[in-house]
């Protein structure tokens, strides 16, 4: 399923492993140049500032030529329909395939451009097809576009290694199931934000396993992706703004300034959810809960500001500003020493027995390519008695 070389995919791993080890001292140079010799890479992977620019270059590129094809079949009604819309998504798949197999490109830029394009071109001629189409409710519409959405970020994720379509394909999932328990109860928007906690948590500790899974270790940026996602949408299932702002839109009076029911658990979910992210990621020594729950900190605060304005907006980000700066200040000094598995520094025994492992074959090797040393000999430059350069009367 995946079209990139899986053995180049499994040296890359290595080669970011062994470079690790480089940085933080445990080989030199030469074994590192020896083990990217030995475990070689045939992928074009560029520099980040030169993927971004193929990025924006490939966007405009196929942005030029579909217009270009687009101008040229104005003249009939194709290209008002979502006929067109695919056949253009087909023609960006194939140049994706053709890049991939023919240049080797592997998140270089261009293939990542190509595979969204091509997830927004499918998109868009869905959505024209469904606009078209009559007899359904809106809740239904967005339903259908949902699990068709999940469904093309899937198969590009699975082919592609793509994070981004992983993303949005956990991320349509959940909307898919949200419209789907919107439609089938009438109590739908009510308990819609509790059947998206149960959802997601699922979600996030299904993706601590199957990340587990040696089998799946390609995959391992797009679980993560996946546990990003399913992260945030717990804490958005239950932060009083967002649900707040679901319920008026989605509900039968459109009333943006309705109350919310509940508003004491889901103002307690908005504020604490946060700190039990912070809270576990301290504990488990997981840093994308840690990460994600800092992150999430902020938003509850936004949160919390939107409604209720306790000083001025200045006022209130100097106080935030004076808060994260003595936070950071105090969390370095106190990982100074490394502390229940956390550090400011860089961690060093983090991978020791994969360390062992792979230097022990970069060691054996190096010792069976090196030279052997020269024998000592009493020569010196230069001309003097000294060694130096002619530093004697005998010069």
């Amino acid at each position: 399923m995946i079209v990139f070389n899986k053995e180049w995919l499994h040296n890359l791993r290595i080669q970011e492993q062994v470079q690790s080890y480089r940085d933080k001292g445990y080989i030199n140079n030469d074994e590192f140049k020896l083990a990217r010799q030995r475990y070689a890479v045939g992928f074009y992977m560029p520099n980040p500032f030169v993927r971004a620019g193929l990025f924006l270059l490939t966007l405009l590129i196929v942005t030029v030529g579909d217009g270009l094809l687009s101008l040229m079949a104005s003249a009939g009604s194709m290209i008002a329909s979502p006929v067109w819309s695919f056949f253009l998504a087909v023609i960006s798949y194939a140049a994706l395939e053709a890049i991939i197999h023919s240049e080797q490109h592997f998140r270089s830029g261009v293939d990542d451009a190509l595979e969204l394009i091509v997830a927004c071109q499918f998109a868009t001629g869905f959505g024209i097809m469904l606009a078209k189409t009559q007899g359904y409710d809106g809740n239904t519409l967005r339903l259908t576009f949902s699990i068709f959405l999940f469904i093309v970020t899937l198969v590009l994720t699975l082919r592609f290694l793509n994070r981004l379509t992983a993303a949005i394909a956990v991320a349509s999932l959940f909307a898919a199931f949200f419209f789907a328990w919107n439609g089938v109860t009438t109590s739908g928007l009510a308990t819609a934000p509790f059947l998206l906690m149960i959802l997601s948590a699922v979600t996030y500790l299904i993706a601590l396993r199957i990340g587990k899974k040696p089998e799946l270790v390609n995959y391992k940026d797009c679980i993560s992706m996946i546990e990003i996602v399913s992260l945030v949408v717990i804490y958005a299932s239950g932060n009083y703004y967002i649900v707040q702002t679901l319920g008026n839109v989605l509900g039968p009076d459109h009333d943006i300034n309705k109350p919310l029911p509940l508003g004491g658990f889901f103002w307690s979910y908005t504020m604490l959810m946060p700190l039990v992210f912070v809270f576990y990621g301290f504990k488990r020594k997981d840093a994308i809960r840690l990460r994600i729950g800092l992150i999430l900190i902020v938003a509850a605060v936004a949160t919390f500001r939107n409604y209720y304005h306790l000083f001025p907006a200045e006022i209130m980000l100097t106080l935030a500003g004076i808060f994260t700066i003595l936070v950071a200040w105090l969390t370095i000094r106190y990982l100074a020493t490394p502390k229940n598995g956390f550090t400011y520094t860089e961690p060093g025994e983090k991978l020791l027995l994969d360390y062992l492992r792979v230097e022990s074959l970069i060691t054996a090797q190096s010792v069976a390519n090196m030279p052997s040393a020269p024998k000592h000999d009493d020569s010196r430059f230069g001309g003097g008695d000294f060694g130096g350069g002619g530093a004697s009367e005998s010069f």
